[in-house]
């Protein structure tokens, strides 16, 4: 009984930590975190009704761009990711008043736009689209403030 016990003790710890080394979320394999040089964060003149065509989100007029260090790239990193809030509430205008510029090498990678007022994202496609949450809403709203 004792060894059935520890044996599913020991496959349970194994299964977690295979699970954390392999399939969790890190700076380092998620794109474009794990590529990007620099993570700018872009505030718009005004809100974008019905949002940017990102390809050519370098022609959109922006009142600020602040190039974020690495501490500042893990904590929006730790909050588009690893936010474990459920409660989710979507409104429809979709007018975004950021967006979140991955580069490397001056070339752009990919681009995250975001509007608060609908808890929304647009994501260029090859990023994994995050899941907002009131949290997460709340979260990236006091981000945006601190660096304005």
């Amino acid at each position: 009984m004792q060894k059935k016990l520890l044996f599913g003790i020991l496959l349970i710890v194994t299964s977690v930590v295979f699970y954390r080394i392999f399939f969790s979320s890190t700076v380092e394999n998620t794109f474009p975190f794990s590529k990007a040089d620099n993570v700018e964060l872009i505030f718009y003149k005004e809100a974008q009704q019905g949002g940017t065509n990102l390809k050519q989100i370098s022609k959109t007029p922006y009142r600020k761009k602040v190039k974020l260090n690495e501490n500042e790239k893990e904590e929006l990193f730790e909050i588009l990711y690893k936010d474990n809030s459920f409660i989710h509430s979507i409104a429809a205008c979709y007018d975004p008043r950021h967006a979140l510029v991955f580069t490397k090498q001056n070339d752009t990678i990919g681009i995250i736009e975001v509007c608060l007022e609908c808890s929304q994202f647009r994501v260029t496609k090859e990023i994994k689209q995050p899941d907002m949450s009131d949290g997460m809403a709340t979260k990236l709203n006091d981000f945006f403030k601190s660096k304005q």
